[in-house]
This record gives structure tokens, sequence and C-alpha cells, in this order.
């Protein structure tokens, strides 16, 4: 008791302070916001504004004109609404940066269906080695749409377009499947001899086995529209014409060259009914410009 009046009364003399709580330290200051990055401009030949495209089509050359205003306005319209198609679609075809294999990922996955897929705009053209930018990411992205979508002939279509070099005989099953669910339809021939026509290329170093297996089918089709454009790979191969040049045909190939124009004249006079055209020729976005021929 004695003790506790002694302490009670230094205390009030001011000789011991009483205990003090230690304040808890300030937080640490929020990290510095990014700054946001300004998207990033076609640059072709130096010129922002327009790209100069060659498209696979023989001597055709093609110029898609693009501003950097519209391109803002896709960015703007897909990042209100995910889902539109139309403006994803616009930033597939002309983007020119890592950023349009994100949207073409999205499409895959989401609209495997989509026709900006066939219809001809340069970008489409056969992968022809597996060294393509994010090559694995999309491969497997159409093995799994076709996995989902087995009966759906465009999406079959789409796939074997992508698979046309580098696994010739996956892109042959599916577009004979799709030709089974169409019989006849144009696009799917042409897609089928684009593929036979590719094993020839040597220089791509294609399968012997596959390549002479698209050998005896190309020796027996009596379809022209197969047999010509099996002929596309090579064309130009001599480069006599003002356009890029195209593989060094085999001399199968060259023999080859003549058979579709004989077949042709040979059914417009047995069968003077016209060929059947094709249903896959419209785009659904009628914003989507198609390339203009030059």
């Amino acid at each position: 008791m004695l003790a506790k009046l002694m302490l009670a009364f230094r205390m009030t003399m001011g000789t011991i302070s009483p205990p003090q709580e230690v304040p808890p330290p300030p937080p640490p200051p929020p990290p510095p916001a990014e700054k946001p990055k300004p998207p990033a401009p076609i640059r072709v030949g130096g010129d922002v504004q327009q790209a100069l495209l060659i498209l696979y089509m023989p001597g055709a050359r093609w110029v898609n004109p693009v501003s950097a205003e519209r391109l803002q306005r896709s960015r703007q319209a897909v990042e209100s609404d995910p889902w539109d198609v139309c403006s994803r679609g616009d930033l597939v075809s002309h983007l020119d940066t890592d950023e349009r294999f994100e949207h073409l990922l999205w499409m895959i996955e989401n609209h495997p269906e989509w026709d900006g897929f066939y219809l001809p705009y340069p970008r489409n053209r056969p992968t022809l080695n597996t060294k393509h930018p994010r090559y694995d990411e999309q491969r497997h992205a159409w093995l799994r749409a076709v996995k989902d979508e087995p009966d759906h002939p465009i999406v079959l279509y789409n796939a074997a377009s992508f698979f046309t070099v580098t696994e010739p005989e996956r892109a042959m099953i599916l577009l004979k499947r799709a030709l089974e669910l169409e019989p006849g339809e144009p696009l799917f021939l042409r897609g089928l001899g684009l593929v036979y026509g590719y094993a020839q290329v040597e220089s791509l170093h294609p399968s012997p086995e596959f390549a002479r297996y698209a050998r005896m089918e190309l020796q027996d089709s009596e379809e022209p529209l197969l047999l010509g454009v099996a002929w596309e790979p090579f064309w130009n191969w001599d480069c006599r014409m003002m356009a890029s040049c195209g593989h060094k045909p085999p001399s199968f190939m060259l023999q080859l060259q003549q058979r579709p124009l004989s077949l042709e004249r040979e059914r417009s006079y047995l069968e003077p009914a016209l060929p059947q055209p094709s249903r896959y020729t419209q785009s659904s976005c009628p914003n989507l410009d198609m390339p203009r021929r030059q």
C-alpha cells in the first residue's frame, strides 16, 4: 500500500512519466498509376494510314485503306460490347500487332464460323510453318472448335484452312467431312485443291507419303475447280508477271496444268448447266471493307 502511494506521488511530481502508447507506422504510399499506352499504329513502308497488301490470289494487288480513327472506333466498340463481331473482325483483319492475335483467338474460340476466316483477306492465307507467331495457341483453339462442332461445315473448312500446309492430312480429313455435309460446295473443293497443291511444293518439305497420295488424287480427279486451285501455289513460278513469285513446280504439276481447261471444255459441252455457286461469298458485316483491287 505504501509503495503504491509513493509511486502515485512521484508521478504527480513529474519524476516518472506515465507509459505512452507507440503510434502505428504510417501506411506505405500507393504505387504510381501506370500511364495508358497509346494504340500502336499500323506502319507499312513508313505510312501509318495505308497498308499495301499482296493477296494470295493470282496477280492481284490489293490496298486496304485503314485510318487510325477507324481502328480506335473499333477498339471502343469492342470494349463496350465484347460480342460486337463486326468491330472485332475489323481489328483482326487490319491490325498488325500482337493485339490482333488476342482478337483472333477470341474469334476462333467464340465464332469459329466467322466469314472473315474464309473471305479473301490477305491475312487469311495458309500458315506456311509452325514458327508463325502464336501458332500453338491458334492450333489448340481450332482443335477445340472442330471438337465442339464436328458437323458444322464452315467451321471444318475454316480449321482446315489453318492446317493446309502444316498438317495437310488433318486438313484433308476436315475438308472431306465438310464435302460430305455439303456435297459439291465450291469453297470446300477449292480448299481441298489447295491442300493437294501445297503437298507438291518441295521447298516446304511435305510428308513424302502424303505428297504421293495427293498426287494420285490429283491424277484421278475430274473436278476442274479442284485441279485449277492445286496450281495456285505455283502461279508465276518463273516470275514473268509483276507480282510475287510462286513456288517452283515439279514436272508432274506442269503436265497437270492443262487438265482443268480440257475438263472444263468437255464438261461445258456435255453439261451446259452453270456450275454450282458458292453460298459462302458475302460478308455478314456490311461495314467490314473488302480490299480494293489495284
